[in-house]
């Protein structure tokens, strides 16, 4: 079997190489990594140096979801005319940078259908009509619906136009979609779904291999303190301060010394310098490859509303203990107010236990609840 790895994220290379090397050791597989952060290029380097994938190629074009930068108003022009095109001849709207496969695959491994990613599939489907796709998730997110609103109503209008050009839709042909909890999932797809083995702190090769990949040093990050407080995007994109109260109250109780501060990898500006904790902000570093390199259990994870404190346990296994603070807050945001949210936690405690998420609804029920898990050290 040929197979194809797409990858748009950073998380999603660690999805990808985790599930290459667990159930698909023995296949020919290429990968395909889109420059959408600072240090994709040298990542795509590196892992083009082991053995896991056959050839490793970096594509840097307008035409690549999740860009680095905003584009302009001349760049979405340009982007419309190529998608155009894209729809009646995918062949001609390729990236430079990979123009020379012979797109003979198999199976094409990706977490959606993308305005590229399809435009490849299309080219790859002229190639093995048989060809077929399988998804594999990105995070937390990727539980809560099949697809984005913005996709499902591009592929509605794909599928008419696609009709008359003689090209396809890329999510007709989706057989599988592989997760690390399929029972956490809130939707019914029609096709498979599938599960992805844990990161095991165990697998020494899938260790050296991201490690290396991402010129990651475990020693940099030395998480050693039993409570971790992660930034809201919401917090420093609107500069509210509602977290630092909170988080002052934390202090408080368990110390300063005994708590670290995630600080969100969008974050410009580190708003916990007075507060005298520990901060860590690894901006170009998966939080799930600190945790590969750094056990998490007995932690206690604090967080507005950020879905980076479902990995301990979805990825790991690992024992913690969750405290999400937004009803502790006034100011909800949108996250907050979503049915689909409070699903994903109802459906997480069922399958963790009641024990694994609190939910205080003011600051009083935060605090008797530290003083109860102290009780339990």
């Amino acid at each position: 079997m040929r197979a194809l790895f797409l990858v748009s994220q950073l998380f999603q290379f660690i999805v990808a190489t985790n599930l290459k090397l667990a159930e698909f050791k023995d296949c020919q597989a290429d990968l395909i990594m889109y420059n959408n952060s600072n240090n994709v290029k040298s990542i795509c380097n590196n892992v083009g140096k082991t053995n896991v994938y056959n050839h490793a190629y970096f594509v840097d074009d307008i035409m690549m979801p999740f860009p680095k930068k905003h584009l302009s108003t001349s760049q979405r022009l340009i982007k419309m005319g190529k998608y155009i095109v894209s729809l009646i001849s995918p062949e001609k709207t390729i990236p430079k940078q990979i123009q020379k496969l012979d797109f003979n695959y198999d199976v094409v491994f990706l977490f959606d259908p993308s305005i590229l990613n399809d435009c490849i599939f299309n080219v790859i489907h002229k190639k093995n009509p048989n060809a077929v796709c399988y998804r594999f998730e990105e995070g937390y997110g990727s539980y809560l619906k099949e697809w984005g609103n913005k996709i499902k109503k591009r592929l509605k209008i794909e599928r008419i136009i696609r009709k008359i050009t003689g090209t396809v839709t890329i999510d007709k042909y989706i057989k599988r979609y592989y997760f690390f909890e399929p029972d956490l999932v809130l939707f019914k797809p029609n096709y498979e779904l599938c599960s992805i083995p844990k990161l095991s702190r165990n697998n020494t090769f899938l260790i050296d291999i991201l490690n290396s990949s991402f010129d990651y040093q475990p020693d940099q990050n030395n998480y050693i303190e039993k409570y971790i407080f992660f930034e809201d995007g919401n917090a420093y994109a609107y500069g509210e301060e509602e977290d630092l109260e909170i988080l002052r109250e934390i202090i408080k109780e368990v110390g300063a010394d005994n708590i670290k501060v995630k600080i969100h990898p969008r974050s410009k500006n580190n708003r916990f310098t007075n507060l005298g904790v520990s901060t860590s902000s690894d901006s170009g570093i998966p939080w799930e490859l600190i945790q590969l390199n750094c056990k998490m259990d007995n932690k206690v994870m604090f967080a507005v509303l950020s879905g980076s404190v479902f990995s301990s346990k979805i990825y790991f296994d690992d024992n913690t203990k969750v405290i999400f603070l937004y009803k502790c807050v006034s100011n909800k945001s949108e996250d907050a107010k979503n049915s689909d949210f409070e699903k994903h936690i109802n459906k997480f405690i069922e399958i963790f236990g009641k024990n694994s998420v609190f939910i205080p609804t003011n600051k009083n029920e935060l605090i008797e609840q530290i003083k109860k898990l102290k009780q339990i050290d």
